[in-house]
């Protein structure tokens, strides 16, 4: 089974990440990230489509060499470069790369020169007081080290919206296919709200043939089914431990999107609501005298009383967005020159755009002496 693009994009950043754990070349180590950077970069989510029209090559950054290690993963799902850097490089010290404040010069260092080879590991260390001691870190970085740590084992199995919408989206598309044109289909719970961090993406899909759409899902061959009940089934990214929940309600569609959306501090203030044949959530909040709340605000605070005074605030939209800040051009390592940016800031409408490519102290990235600055 051929691998997705999020799969190809994870190991082509690992082999970035353990080359540089290793102290390999800076400039061996960057080409990686930026093949990484480009395949993100680019609009087309079906990777096998860029290999197939040989559109892959020409990419930024992404060569002969490049280019035939990412048809090797996507094909197998692997390399002999990640083959052979796993070898090196213990699968413990590659877990603490999901560790906030540890970049892969820190990992070698706690791997190398203190024998550590995995979070628990280090966690130890920290509780023994023994990485303040370590040049370079000290003992506020030992404490946010500690913390992240202790964080990360808390969150396994979490993951960042903007991850899990991408994913999300790509099962809507597919789900969408198979039914009738307009037939109610939504994200709900925690991903219609942008939660920043959640377990699972959930879908509300009005349907009478559940089962024909799990089967068609499941025919995608992009998502495998794990289980399935009388209203719901539950769904595996393949290559990802993202997971998907699509649900059928019973009933009015706009009560159940409602109920599934907000969360339990909001239904509870939103208390009961009689049934009726809603055809829409603006409708259902009519009904209860109450201004629309936006999803991202269901959150159980004080919205309900701003809704029934009439309110709240509007949200910042992307229209509201006057500049871009923090951004790298081909200078150091960026996708794009100055002028490509600042041309797509025009476009957006955008008032300003910041350059903050990297100083001289930051080789690995190729970093700006005074005099290229200048």
């Amino acid at each position: 089974m051929p691998a997705s693009k999020e799969y190809v994009i994870e190991k082509l950043e690992r082999i970035g990440n353990y080359l540089e754990i290793l102290g390999e070349n800076p400039f061996k180590t960057r080409a990686y990230f930026r093949s990484a950077d480009s395949l993100s970069a680019e609009e087309e989510s079906d990777l096998g489509r860029l290999i197939q029209t040989g559109r892959l090559g020409l990419l930024d950054g992404i060569g002969g060499a490049l280019k035939e290690k990412i048809i090797d993963i996507y094909e197998t799902g692997t390399c002999a470069v990640l083959e052979k850097l796993e070898e090196q490089v213990p699968e413990g010290v590659g877990a603490l790369l999901k560790i906030k404040g540890l970049g892969p010069k820190k990992i070698a260092h706690v791997w190398q020169k203190m024998g550590l080879t995995s979070p628990g590991e280090l966690l130890y260390a920290c509780q023994e007081n023994r990485l303040s001691a370590e040049k370079g870190f000290g003992i506020k970085t030992q404490d946010s080290i500690r913390r992240s740590i202790e964080f990360h084992l808390n969150q396994s199995g979490m993951f960042h919206y903007n991850r899990m919408v991408a994913v999300a989206t790509r099962f809507l598309e597919i789900a969408n296919e198979k039914l009738p044109v307009g037939a109610n289909i939504s994200f709900t719970g925690e991903l219609r709200r942008k939660v920043q961090v959640l377990s699972q993406g959930e879908i509300l899909c009005e349907t009478e043939q559940a089962k024909s759409i799990i089967n068609d899902i499941v025919a995608s061959e992009e998502f495998e089914l794990i289980e399935q009940e009388n209203h719901s089934a539950l769904f595996k990214m393949k290559d990802s431990r993202m997971k998907i929940a699509l649900l059928f309600p019973e009933g009015n569609y706009f009560l159940n999107l409602l109920q599934s959306t907000g969360s339990e501090s909001h239904l509870n203030l939103l208390g009961t609501i009689p049934p009726n044949d809603f055809q829409s959530e603006t409708e259902l909040f009519a009904s209860l005298h109450l201004q629309f709340i936006e999803p991202e605000m269901r959150e159980g605070k004080n919205e309900i009383d701003m809704a029934r005074n009439h309110k709240l605030p509007q949200l910042v939209e992307f229209s509201d967005l006057k500049g871009m800040l923090h951004n790298h051009s081909t200078w150091s390592d960026g996708l794009h020159t100055l002028e490509e940016m600042a041309k797509a800031c025009i476009d957006l409408g955008l008032d300003y755009f910041g350059i903050s490519d990297h100083s001289q102290s930051a080789a690995y990235a190729n970093g700006l002496s005074q005099g290229r600055i200048e």
